[in-house]
C-alpha cells in the first residue's frame, strides 16, 4: 500500500531545485512570470481593489508586501489579496485536466511566506514547482472523488500549503498536517453555478491561497490534521510519479484574457474579421455555438 501522503511530504521537504531537470526550471520561471503579470494586472481592477482594502484593514500587519499598493499586511492578508488580484483578469496560466488555474493558488502564498522568510528566488521557485506538482495532483484526485466541478481554490489550497511547508521548513510530520488542514478547509466552490451567474467570487483563488498558507502556519504552530485525499489508493500512481514526472511541464499560457473555454471563439472570431474585413459597426450580434 503506498502511504501518498509521506511520498509527498518527501517530496516537498527533499526537492532541491538545482537537481531538477533544466526544463522543468525553465518553466518554473516562465510560469512565475506569467502569474506575476497576471497578478500585478489584476491589482487595477475592481475587486483587486476592493480586497487589497479589505485585507489592508481587516489583517493587518507590516509581514508582507500587497502588489502595487502602498500598503503591507499580514502573510494571510497579503496573500488574500494577492491571490484575488492573480485570477482577477482570467490570464492566468492553467493545466487542462483539472480545468483550473496552479500557479494563482501557488504564487501569493510562496510571495508572502518568502518576503517575510527573506529566502532568495530559487528557494522562491522551489517552493513554487512543489507546490505546482502537489496542487494538479490534488486537482486530478479531487476531481476523480466529486462529481461536482469545484473551482481551482478547493484543490490550489493544498499547492499553497506544499510551497508555504517548504519555504518554512517544515518537517514530515508537520507537512501531512498542513496538507490535511489545506484540504478540509479549502473552499468548495461550485464553478458552474458561478458561470452561470457572473460575480466577483471567479474561481475561489483568494480563498483557496489564504486557506493553504494558513494551514502551513497553523501546522508550523502544532496544529494538526487529517490526511489528505493525496492518500487516494485509486490514484496512488499519480502520487509514485512525483519528481520523475512534472506536470508544470504541461502547463499552458493564454494569448487572451478570459477562460481557455471561450479561446477558440476569440480565435474564430479574428479570422472571420480578417478574412472579411470586417469591421465593429459591421457586426449586430455574435452567436457562439458548440458543435
Amino acid at each position: 500500500m503506498v502511504d501518498g501522503n509521506h511520498i509527498v511530504a518527501d517530496f516537498i521537504f527533499n526537492t532541491k531545485y538545482e537537481t531538477l531537470p533544466s526544463a522543468v526550471q525553465y518553466q518554473a520561471k516562465r510560469c512565475l512570470l506569467d502569474i506575476l503579470g497576471a497578478t500585478l494586472g489584476g491589482t487595477s481592477t475592481p475587486v483587486g481593489r476592493i480586497i487589497t482594502r479589505f485585507a489592508a484593514e481587516q489583517y493587518r500587519g507590516g509581514e508582507a508586501t500587497i502588489l502595487m499598493a502602498d500598503a503591507k499586511a499580514s502573510i494571510v492578508g497579503a496573500t488574500l489579496a494577492n491571490a484575488f488580484a492573480a485570477n482577477a483578469l482570467d490570464i492566468d496560466e492553467g493545466y487542462r485536466l483539472i480545468k483550473g488555474h496552479p500557479g494563482a493558488n501557488i504564487f501569493p502564498a510562496a510571495l508572502a511566506i518568502a518576503e517575510r522568510e527573506g529566502k532568495s528566488g530559487e528557494e522562491l521557485l522551489e517552493a513554487f514547482i512543489v507546490g505546482y506538482e502537489v496542487a494538479i495532483r490534488a486537482g486530478l484526485i479531487l476531481h476523480g472523488i466529486y462529481s461536482t466541478y469545484h473551482g481551482s481554490g478547493s484543490w490550489g489550497a493544498l499547492g499553497a500549503a506544499a510551497a508555504a511547508s517548504k519555504l518554512l521548513s517544515l518537517g514530515s510530520n508537520e507537512i501531512r498536517s498542513a496538507l490535511g488542514i489545506a484540504e478540509y478547509h479549502a473552499p468548495m466552490t461550485p464553478m458552474m453555478r458561478s458561470i452561470d451567474c457572473p460575480s466577483m467570487l471567479k474561481d475561489g483563488i483568494g480563498w483557496g491561497s489564504m486557506v493553504g498558507v494558513s494551514a502551513a502556519l497553523l501546522a508550523q504552530m502544532g496544529f494538526t490534521g487529517i490526511d489528505s485525499l493525496l492518500s487516494d489508493l485509486e490514484h496512488e500512481h499519480l502520487i509514485a510519479e512525483l519528481g520523475q514526472r512534472f506536470e508544470i511541464l504541461n502547463s499552458y499560457f493564454k494569448p487572451y484574457a478570459c477562460c481557455r473555454w471561450t479561446q477558440p471563439a476569440v480565435d474564430g472570431a479574428l479570422a472571420i474579421v480578417a478574412q472579411h474585413h470586417i469591421s465593429p459597426h459591421d457586426i449586430e450580434r455574435v452567436v457562439v455555438e458548440h458543435l
